[in-house]
């Protein structure tokens, strides 16, 4: 079974984004080159942080402590 995915950003791409944000004088806050980068910040600014942080966290597996 291939666990490979065709939609992640490759390597290369997401390394000159960011040996360019090390090297520029003024980097911007975001660099938006990921996968699914573009939507997640329009969600973000759609729906707003608390409704767009409750989304991302109900995603991630919950540990018992």
């Amino acid at each position: 079974m291939d666990t490979t995915n065709d939609k992640l950003t490759p390597v290369d791409v997401l390394g000159k984004e960011i040996a360019k944000a090390a090297t520029v004088g003024k980097p911007k806050i975001r660099y938006l080159k990921a996968y699914l980068a573009k939507p997640f910040v329009g969600m973000r600014k759609w729906l707003g942080d608390s409704a767009f942080d409750n989304i991302i966290l109900s995603q991630l597996k919950k540990t018992s402590p």
